[in-house]
């Protein structure tokens, strides 16, 4: 049984998630830019950023702990239109960041299964994304989450490397209670807390 825990963050939380965003930012895009992302993680990843969005009506924050620690988080916005799709049918999974070390450990696998739970109980019929066209390793794994590529668009940020400047959307209909792809695995509630969906 994997030891994950999945929990609805706070603003008290705000330096936790500051620490916890930066880290896997730079673990895992550093590569895309020619600063290394400094810019990009000063501008999104401060107090004041993270404090606004998370006050915002339409998203959903949630930290990650596997074996009692933290190791990554998790932002949704449980209303984003997707081409014909209404904002009402469609979530977007904006973020999922986790630290290099919790990854090849079915943490994904278990966040993504929680997704779609909040999905179905939002009454959601489409779960979405943005991809960068050069994370193969995230490509494959929404893939095997049963995501298709929908669409393929530019991105367009001063550092960003010219050759790097792709990205994917990839959607997924919500399937039915127990048809998730990925099965077998249960989520566990924190004794300090709660797991909500709310």
């Amino acid at each position: 049984m994997y030891d994950v825990i999945i929990s609805r963050s706070s603003l008290g939380d705000i330096p936790d998630l500051i620490n916890i965003a930066s880290t896997t930012y730079f673990q895992h895009y550093s590569y895309l830019w020619h600063d290394k992302g400094e810019e990009y993680v000063a501008k999104h990843f401060n107090e004041r950023t993270l404090r606004s969005e998370m006050k915002a009506p339409n998203a959903a924050f949630f930290m990650i702990y596997y074996q009692n620690q933290l190791a990554g988080y998790l932002k949704l916005n449980v209303q984003a239109a997707l081409g014909d799709h209404d904002q009402h049918d469609c979530l977007e999974v904006e973020r999922i960041y986790l630290l290099q070390e919790a990854t090849g450990n079915g943490v994904g696998q278990q966040v993504m299964e929680f997704v779609l739970r909040f999905a179905r109980e939002k009454g959601k019929r489409v779960v979405w994304l943005k991809v960068m066209d050069s994370s193969s390793q995230a490509i494959r794994f929404y893939e095997k989450a049963g995501f298709g590529k929908a669409a393929s668009l530019p991105v367009y940020f001063p550092l960003l490397k010219e050759e790097l400047r792709g990205m994917h959307v990839m959607k997924l209909n919500v399937p039915l209670a127990g048809k998730i792809s990925y099965a077998g695995t249960s989520q566990r509630r924190s004794t300090k807390k709660e797991v909500c969906v709310g």
